[in-house]
């Protein structure tokens, strides 16, 4: 059976992404306009499973985050995507810090534009000097992101060396 080739010019077409095995390398070839207008209303739905995983493992780790009068938790969320942990902080409240990181631009105005400017900047987390950029938290998040990432052991790298009580990863 003949599996037919996507081209990028397809993907850019304003459709759902074909189904056939990925043809490409580079993942912003699936930002196109069906991708990036599915993402902006997954924001207006139910949070994702994973959120909802976090925030409860959160809550059991550090009990503390829910008590009034405490010192904010730092969160950093590492491939922030468009937000969607950062929904799942606003339970928090005032007592989560939110930082997320993009290599993303595309990514990153979908967040503002949701959620306003602050709390999210650009960042190649894997590159040798990101740690420069990287503020120190409590909390690290990581999801669906290594996979993305060409040099993952200075990725995590960085990541375990600016985080203080607790890494998520999936």
């Amino acid at each position: 059976m003949n599996t037919p080739k996507v081209t990028r010019e397809d993907a850019s077409k304003n459709s759902p992404p074909a189904t056939v095995e990925e043809q490409w390398q580079d993942w912003h070839d699936t930002q196109n306009d069906y991708y990036l207008n599915l993402l902006r209303k997954r924001l207006q739905e139910p949070r994702l499973i994973w959120v909802e995983q976090f925030i409860a493992l959160i809550h059991k780790y550090l009990p503390e985050i829910g008590q009034v009068g405490t010192n904010a938790i730092r969160i950093n969320d590492f491939g922030c995507n468009v937000g969607h942990f950062y929904r799942g902080c606003l339970d928090f409240g005032p007592r989560a810090n939110y930082k997320g990181y993009d290599i993303s631009e595309t990514y990153l105005a979908i967040a503002q534009e949701a959620f306003g400017a602050d709390g999210f900047e650009r960042l190649d987390f894997s590159v040798a000097d990101a740690h420069r950029r990287i503020r120190p938290a409590d909390i690290a998040v990581i999801s669906a992101t290594l996979e993305h990432v060409e040099h993952d052991q200075i990725a995590l790298g960085h990541v375990f060396a600016t985080t203080r009580r607790l890494v998520l990863l999936r």
